[in-house]
């Protein structure tokens, strides 16, 4: 299990942060967030904004900006 701090943009434009926890990996490449499984890209920016929403119970429209891993547990 991945821990990841993903600072963003919240609904109301101000800037937010949330720790996740994600069996994914996430990384920037080509200044955009991707989502790797076992290496392989399976999702992008819009996956990051999803496991945002998941993780804090509520939809709301967020624009993930950056990811920081804080742990990789197995």
């Amino acid at each position: 299990m991945n821990t990841y701090k993903i600072r963003f943009f919240n609904s109301a434009g101000y800037r937010d942060n949330e720790i996740i926890r994600t069996n994914f990996q996430i990384e920037e490449r080509n200044n955009s967030l991707v989502v790797l499984e076992e290496g392989v890209i399976v999702g992008n920016a819009e996956m990051v904004e999803q496991l945002i929403n998941e993780t804090r119970g509520w939809q709301e429209a967020n624009t993930a900006v950056s990811a920081e891993k804080v742990t990789n547990q197995r």
